[in-house]
């Protein structure tokens, strides 16, 4: 009996270390995804990033894939539904609140893009006073600068590109966005997403 429980174990154990995680499931069926996008094969694309999520609740990518798809066809409310999922998961993302206030703001709703901007602002402002990683932090007060722009401070978003410029920045990258009114910074940063 003990010889038959031993040979249970072994089969168990090797079973396990041929079968995939799911999250390393959930990550081969986002890249495959990806690929789908660039080729706006997007209802293929949905399948496999719900696959995704099925196999790994808690893939983060795969939520931002899909809010990626719904924006590219222009179906703001089902992208926003996938951003507050994601929200749920990741709710220290400074990035998915952007994301939402641009949603937002596509949407003709720039009150509430607002609310989006302002606490991405608070997000980015902890990261950056706690990390010390200067190219992060650079990365940090970059996307503060666009942030502050887009919810109407923009002396101070100027301000911060012109800091930035002078610490080393890419000065031709920041020249560009000073330039830049409110409204062209957002049709820039949307073309990004």
């Amino acid at each position: 009996m003990k010889i038959n429980i031993y040979i249970l174990l072994i089969i168990l154990v090797l079973a396990s270390c041929q079968k995939k995680s799911n999250t390393q499931t959930a990550i081969e069926l986002n890249s495959k995804a990806v690929t789908l996008i660039m080729s706006q094969k997007y209802d293929s694309a949905l399948v496999l990033l719900d696959s995704s999520i099925v196999a790994d609740k808690k893939f983060s990518n795969a939520y931002a894939n899909k809010i990626t798809i719904y924006r590219k066809l222009k179906e703001y409310d089902k992208a926003l539904k996938e951003a507050e999922k994601l929200m749920k998961l990741r709710p220290d993302f400074a990035e998915n609140l952007t994301f939402i206030g641009i949603l937002y703001e596509e949407k003709g709703k720039s009150g509430k893009a607002l609310q989006f901007y302002l606490r991405s602002i608070e997000l980015y402002n902890k990261r950056i006073l706690s990390n010390t990683d200067l190219k992060i932090q650079e990365t940090n007060k970059l996307n503060r600068a666009f942030l502050l722009i887009l919810s109407g401070k923009e002396d101070a978003g100027k301000n911060e590109l012109i800091n930035l410029k002078k610490s080393g920045l890419d000065s031709l990258y920041i020249n560009n966005f000073l330039k830049m009114s409110k409204e062209e910074v957002f049709h820039q940063l949307l073309n990004q997403y």
